[in-house]
């Protein structure tokens, strides 16, 4: 990968000898493919991504000689990129077989053949290189793309896909507890010793920041050897990964939900001093940033690129942790689903699914505010409460403000022109900044308007079912509501009838993975830290989170053991959960970490009876009260006690229109008006304008989705 940063391969020799490998560990899914000999004599193995997803014309190779070829550095030889590259190679270990690690450069774009030979014995092993910019696997590029390299703290743009030179800055965890710049070669007075793997070290910090995938990254690590480096060096040689390193990296993924069909920008930090000074390496990046870009599969392909880049300049970690809040909790559950191995364990704060499925539920809020704001005027407050299904109606309000704006090609993206932008009169052909079409390359174009297809529908939801069923609306202001409600247009304008989804979209949504469920995220330990923010008309409600626990129930219907939900007063927390530097999030990730380390000593290749058989002792639900009690155990949530009290769980629109709190469903299945038992007595009047109202007939609930299908596959490509 062509950085401009010095590769050391002793140290690179040093990192894979002692730390992990294999597709959840080493190589963010690289695990499986290999170059054998006909005779098993020599292995040839990448170990920094998998061969199909190489970037940037370098990849990092072990190579492995069995004893009959009595190897050493000169007894085989390395052929790639037309050039001999046995100089790159460095003895790493010789028990039981002799191993050999080495950056193989200079790969040509498109496949080609690596090939070690040794005493006779040849092996080859394919791999395919791609741009450094890419695209791998996420389809074709996003276009217009803004560059925004210059407020990421890199220079101008250097060209079309916003590259810009790497940029090392040097920084030092003081004694008062804080991150400061080092500006001055040599240790500052103030500078803290941290204890990394048992060994006190200087607390030296580098950050590097760079362009990758047209994301702007971050990396951050403690290298107790920079300090005596010219802080303003751009291409200094690479941090020495002991140390300063425990060989765990911590991959950040910020919030929010945008199309901004541009490089963006962090909602987060790598600069956390916190995880760096217990040695943990922290990156982010801006396509890592869902108010960015909200596509899990290009953040998807983002991490796996950077992550490349990381294990070929300072080693390949023994696990990798996510974190981060709602988009950002979005996109880990999504990426651990559907390119596992990227993620070894995840902790998602401000939880939500994933985009598609919680969409229904942000859709019906601007239906019924816009109906609450005419024909529904006379609703009370208490009423509209009880239709929303919310704690108050400020959730819909909020939602409304913030992210409705994901049907409406024209509400997004400021940085593309004006006269690029979508318009339905003046440029109908224009950039359309919603969620449909950025993720085109995935949900499919539909022939008939050549917009992106939308796995939305509202056929035959009754909003406020529930508020009727209780008694907080009439019949005649439950027909009303449902009259009136409307839909949307392909616009995201809202209209009189109901917005139908069809099915061959919605069946796409559910077979690409972009619908959280259950068997996929088994096998990763999670801890969601849900926030109490429900009085507050927050959108990060208790529900989410229960959602998710809801869809990774096992066949045997109990709750999958690997979550973990931990329940905290939001206390002016919902920032700092949104920024991935959320009080005590560190200890999540220090939960995961103990979790998974002890997990990978258990035999067995099951990995979900491993982390079962693994779980800490204190890998358990976790509730804790605004006085500061905490209630913990396999009952925290399942009984009636001062937690369940002190945070109730509310519906969302759709809940309180009778779907199940999995809320996975994007189509419902419909049953004919007449055969709709109404929860209250109806008169045949009443009977008849029900089935005027619902023509189509009503949400049977307990019928799976229209278009429900397993999903596909894992590291599913859409194309380059």
């Amino acid at each position: 990968m062509v950085v401009g940063i010095a590769l050391t391969l002793a140290v690179l020799a040093a990192a894979c000898s002692s730390g992990g490998s294999g597709s959840s560990s080493g190589s963010g899914g690289a695990g499986g493919a290999e170059g054998v000999s006909a005779d098993g004599v020599v292995t040839i193995t990448t170990l920094s991504t998998a061969p199909d997803d190489v970037t940037g014309g370098d990849v990092l190779v072990r190579v492995v000689v069995a004893p009959k070829a009595e190897s050493s550095s000169t007894e085989f030889e390395v052929q790639a990129g037309g050039k001999s590259q046995q100089a790159a190679f460095t003895l790493a270990t010789q028990d039981p077989h002799a191993t050999f690690v080495g950056l193989v450069k200079d790969l040509p774009e498109g496949p080609s053949d690596i090939t070690v030979t040794s005493a006779g014995s040849t092996a080859s092993l394919q791999v395919v290189n791609h741009p450094i910019n890419g695209p791998v696997f996420s389809g074709p590029h996003q276009t217009p793309f803004i560059c925004t390299t210059q407020s990421n703290g890199l220079g101008p743009a250097t060209d079309a896909d916003c590259s810009a030179a790497t940029k090392t800055t040097l920084h030092y965890l003081s004694t008062d507890g804080s991150l400061k710049d080092l500006t001055t070669v040599g240790k500052p007075a103030d500078l803290a010793q941290v204890t990394v793997n048992g060994a006190s070290v200087a607390g030296i910090v580098r950050e590097e920041r760079g362009v990758i995938n047209r994301s702007v990254y971050q990396f951050a690590i403690v290298d107790p050897t920079a300090a005596d480096v010219v802080p303003t060096a751009t291409t200094p040689s690479p941090p020495a990964p002991d140390p300063g390193w425990n060989k765990r990296l911590v991959y950040r993924f910020g919030g929010g939900c945008g199309t901004s069909y541009s490089q963006g920008g962090n909602f987060t930090s790598a600069l956390d001093g916190a995880l760096l000074g217990r040695g943990y390496a922290v990156v982010t990046s801006t396509l890592n940033t869902f108010q960015t870009s909200c596509n899990a599969t290009v953040s998807a392909e983002t991490a796996m690129m950077v992550k490349e880049h990381i294990i070929e300049t300072v080693g390949v970690p023994d696990l990798t942790i996510g974190d981060g809040g709602s988009g950002g909790a979005i996109q880990q559950l999504l990426i651990a689903q559907n390119y596992p191995g990227l993620l070894d364990g995840i902790a998602p704060s401000l939880p939500f699914p994933d985009a598609i499925s919680i969409s229904g539920g942000v859709t019906d809020c601007g239906l019924l505010n816009h109906y609450y704001r005419g024909a529904g005027a006379s609703l009370t407050d208490a009423q509209r409460v009880a239709i929303n299904g919310h704690m108050t109606t400020g959730t819909c309000n909020l939602w409304e403000r913030t992210f409705l704006g994901g049907v409406n090609p024209t509400d997004d993206c400021p940085l593309v022109p004006a006269d690029q932008r979508f318009d339905a009169t003046t440029n109908p052909q224009g950039t359309r900044c919603d969620l449909a079409d950025s993720n085109v390359n995935i949900l499919g174009t539909d022939p008939a308007t050549g917009y992106a297809r939308r796995p939305l529908d509202n056929v035959g939801v009754a909003y406020g079912l529930k508020a009727l069923t209780n008694g907080a609306i009439t019949v005649d202001q439950f027909l009303d509501l449902n009259a009136g409600v409307g839909g949307y247009d392909i616009n995201g304008q809202i209209q009189s009838v109901r917005t139908v989804g069809d099915a061959d979209t919605l069946r796409t949504a559910y077979a690409k993975g972009q619908v959280i469920e259950g068997e996929g995220l088994w096998k990763v330990p999670i801890i969601l830290t849900n926030l109490y923010t429900d009085p507050y008309g927050d959108i990060h409600d208790r529900l989410r989170a229960f959602s998710i626990r809801d869809r990774l129930v096992r066949p045997d219907g109990s709750a999958d053991p690997n979550l973990l939900i931990w329940t905290v007063p939001a206390a002016g927390l919902s920032v700092k959960a949104l920024t991935g530097a959320l009080d005590g999030a560190d200890n999540a990730t220090e939960v995961l970490d103990r979790w998974l380390t002890t997990a990978r000593s258990v035999p067995g290749d099951d990995q979900a009876a491993k982390l079962d058989a693994a779980r800490p002792a204190d890998a358990v639900d976790s509730c804790t009260l605004a006085d500061g009690t905490v209630i913990t155990g396999p009952d925290t949530y399942a009984a009636a006690n001062a937690c369940t009290a002190a945070y109730p769980i509310h519906d969302d629109p759709r809940t309180a229109a009778g779907a199940p709190r999995r809320n996975d469903i994007l189509k419902c299945q419909v049953q004919p008006a007449e055969e709709f038992q109404p929860p209250v007595p109806f008169t045949e009047a009443q009977r008849q304008r029900l089935a005027a109202v619902f023509p189509d007939g009503l949400c049977d609930w307990t019928k799976s989705g229209v278009g429900v299908v397993p999903i596909e596959g894992t590291w599913l490509s859409y194309g380059s």
